[in-house]
């Protein structure tokens, strides 16, 4: 496969505001968000761990194709590399958690170190995508206190917390297990269609570095073009070429919030014939050309 330029490699992440070595970002939903909605609402994979946490409201997400309600008291863990997206309804307030497969990385936030540490293990967290809707006041309320707790660490920043952080991350990865466990998983839909949709969503994130048409993906996934666009419609809400053209519109966003990358470099990366090409499917989808979007970013300086 083909490496993916370092602006794209980076991949979506976010650090806290005021600079922390800590790549563990935590808080409200809302706040996180808001100068970037299209960050979350566009279908795209990550390079972290998420969690959100929805205290009140509703709304809808996209978890690796499939399309599924939410409501108050469910809890998304979208594993990193997941494709997913996530629409809330106005007036809805969730609790948001990214963290890398390592955690915070055992001694982050302490003083320098005299050796060298040892590379962090991963968490123990899910490998694959969890719906929970947690029934009892004590799970919620157990969760609430676990992300406030953390919330209240990347504030303060005293000494060891990112060692704080990496405790509470495995309490976390023990009370999604005791939930999974207690028959708080709601997995949905598991069919022939679900799956097709599941391996399209996987291939989509796959072959991100070497962008192909949706006729291709049918082809690998030995279906046609039309049954694999019906599936998606059915479950996802989207056809597979709107799915295919979400994914390139986040990359393409992300990339153009940073100042680097000249817009003809992210259209040939992204699998785009011409710059021009590129500047129309930009401009028809968010009515902005390129370098719009780039001014704007340097102004609103979106949480990515």
């Amino acid at each position: 496969m083909s490496r993916l330029p370092a602006f794209l490699s980076t991949g979506i992440g976010q650090h806290p505001a005021q600079g922390a070595t800590v790549p563990v970002v935590c808080g409200s939903f809302g706040l996180i968000s808001r100068s970037a909605p299209w960050a979350w609402s566009l279908v795209h994979a990550r390079k972290d761990h998420v969690l959100l946490w929805i205290t009140h409201g509703q709304g809808r997400c996209v978890i690796d194709g499939i399309r599924r309600g939410i409501s108050a008291h469910t809890a998304v863990f979208v594993p990193a590399g997941s494709l997913w997206s996530v629409d809330l309804s106005s007036g809805t307030t969730a609790l948001y958690l990214q963290t890398p497969p390592c955690g915070a990385g055992t001694g982050r936030g302490t003083p320098t170190p005299s050796r060298a540490e040892p590379s962090p293990a991963p968490l123990p967290l899910p490998q694959r995508p969890l719906l929970l809707r947690v029934r009892t006041g004590a799970a919620q309320a157990e969760l609430t206190g676990l992300i406030d707790s953390m919330v209240r660490e990347c504030d303060q920043q005293r000494p060891f917390y990112g060692d704080a952080l990496d405790a509470y991350l495995h309490l976390l990865a023990v009370w999604m297990r005791r939930q999974v466990a207690e028959g708080a998983d709601d997995p949905g839909p598991s069919d022939a269609a679900a799956q097709l949709v599941r391996r399209y969503a996987t291939a989509l994130v796959a072959n991100s570095a070497a962008p192909q048409g949706m006729g291709e993906h049918a082809r690998a996934l030995a279906v046609t073009p039309t049954h694999l666009s019906r599936c998606c419609k059915a479950l996802a809400g989207l056809t597979a070429s709107d799915l295919l053209a979400d994914c390139r519109l986040h990359a393409a966003r992300a990339a153009l919030c940073r100042p680097d990358p000249p817009v003809s470099e992210i259209a040939r990366a992204l699998g785009f014939a011409t710059p021009a090409y590129f500047t129309r499917f930009i401009k028809t989808r968010t009515g902005h050309a390129p370098t719009a979007l780039r001014r704007i970013s340097r102004m609103t300086k979106p949480h990515l």
